[in-house]
């Protein structure tokens, strides 16, 4: 994740599709254009506009529902494999083991990976502005033998 648009210009390219929050807490979602010093130029709706770094608090993209996919088929062919050969193992069978397990069981991890990915819905952020922190700590001594500190967050 980036920590400056100068950080973010490195790692996104022209057309990608984002979504910007604003600091009031607004969406816009928009194709960049543009990420130069302390600015990010997005298309939005077929209109330029211009977001300045300091009015930024987040630029993400939507998560590819590839990635879920893939773990889902991954976990269905590992299962599918240990399956049949447990199988061969327990039954001496030397006709099992030729995908009558591991091709159902890889198609339907994989449509589970898919649906998981879909319904978590993630968004990858790209670039969050730095938060200004509020934390302070204080100690003082109370008595030779004692120190009260305290936290405020």
């Amino acid at each position: 994740m980036a920590d400056s648009l100068r950080e973010l210009a490195s790692r996104v390219e022209p057309g990608q599709q984002v979504t910007l929050t604003d600091a009031t807490g607004r969406e816009t979602e928009g194709r960049i254009v543009e990420v130069s010093g302390a600015v990010l130029r997005l298309v939005v709706k077929d209109h330029p506009m211009d977001f300045a770094e300091a009015d930024i608090a987040r630029v993400s993209r939507r998560d590819s529902r590839w990635n879920g996919t893939l773990w889902g088929l991954a976990a269905g062919v590992a299962l599918g494999v240990w399956l049949e050969a447990s199988l061969a193992e327990e039954y001496g069978r030397d006709d099992i083991g030729y995908g009558e397990v591991l091709v159902p069981l890889a198609a339907l991890g994989s449509g589970v990976g898919f649906v998981a990915d879909a319904l978590i819905g993630g968004q990858h952020v790209l670039y969050a502005a730095p938060r200004a922190s509020n934390t302070t700590a204080a100690a003082r001594p109370q008595k030779a033998w004692a120190v009260v500190a305290s936290w405020r967050f």
